[in-house]
C-alpha cells in the first residue's frame, strides 16, 4: 500500500498520512491478541518520546520513565555482552511483521477510547529504591578530569579509559554530582577510576 501525504507538519519536512491507520495494524502483542482497551508499555528513545520526527502521539503517554540511557550506548553494551556476535536466532525474519497489499480498515472513532484529561499513574506504581551511595575511598581515585567544551561522558571515557562504551563507569563514580549523564558542564571535575 503506497503512502499518501496529507498536510505538512508544522516546522517540519514531514507530512501527515492521508489515511492514518491504513498501513499498519497490530494483531498481537507478545503472542497475545491485541486489546484496544488494554494498557501497553511502549519503549522508545528519548527523541521519539519527546515528539521527534513527528511522533507527537508519543508525548501523550499517561506515564513516562526516562532511564537516561543513550540508545547507542545500550546497543553497544548489548552487542559487547555477547562478545560482538549476534546469535543465529536473529539471522532470519521471525514473521512478526507482515506486509499486506490492501488497506487495513481503521477502527471506528467510537471504538477508540478517549485520552484521559489528566495523566494517570500506572496501575502498579514503579518503585525505585533509594540508592545508598558509598563513599569512594581516596586510594581508588586515580584521576580527576576537568570537563572541557565539547565533552560527553562517551568522549571522556574514550580519552581516559580507552573505550567510549565505558562511560557508565564514569557516571557510576560521579552519580552524586551527575544527575543526567547527558548533561555535564564545562569546568565540572569528574572522578575517573582507571
Amino acid at each position: 500500500m503506497p503512502y499518501e501525504n496529507a498536510e505538512q507538519y508544522p516546522e517540519s519536512t514531514y507530512y501527515a498520512p492521508a489515511k492514518p491507520g491504513s498501513r499498519v495494524t497490530i494483531d498481537s502483542v507478545n503472542g497475545k491478541p491485541f486489546d484496544l482497551n488494554a494498557k501497553y508499555t511502549v519503549v522508545v528513545n528519548s527523541f521519539q518520546a519527546e515528539g521527534g520526527d513527528t511522533y507527537y502521539a508519543l508525548t501523550q503517554a499517561s506515564f513516562v520513565h526516562d532511564t537516561a540511557i543513550v540508545d547507542a550506548d545500550a546497543l553497544i553494551s548489548y552487542v559487547k555482552s555477547m562478545d560482538g556476535v549476534i546469535g543465529e536466532e536473529y539471522a532470519a525474519p521471525q514473521g512478526r511483521i507482515k506486509m499486506v497489499e490492501e488497506a487495513v480498515v481503521a477502527p471506528e472513532a467510537s471504538e477508540v477510547p478517549a485520552a484521559p484529561e489528566e495523566p494517570t499513574a500506572p496501575e502498579e506504581p514503579v518503585v525505585v529504591p533509594e540508592e545508598v551511595k558509598p563513599e569512594v575511598p581516596a586510594e581508588v581515585i586515580t584521576n580527576l578530569y576537568k570537563v572541557v567544551a565539547g565533552d560527553s561522558l562517551w568522549k571522556i571515557a574514550q580519552k581516559e579509559l580507552g573505550a567510549g562504551y565505558r562511560w557508565g563507569e564514569i557516571y557510576e563514580a560521579n552519580k552524586a554530582t551527575i544527575k543526567n549523564p547527558g548533561m555535564i558542564y564545562v569546568g565540572q571535575e569528574l572522578i575517573v577510576n582507571k
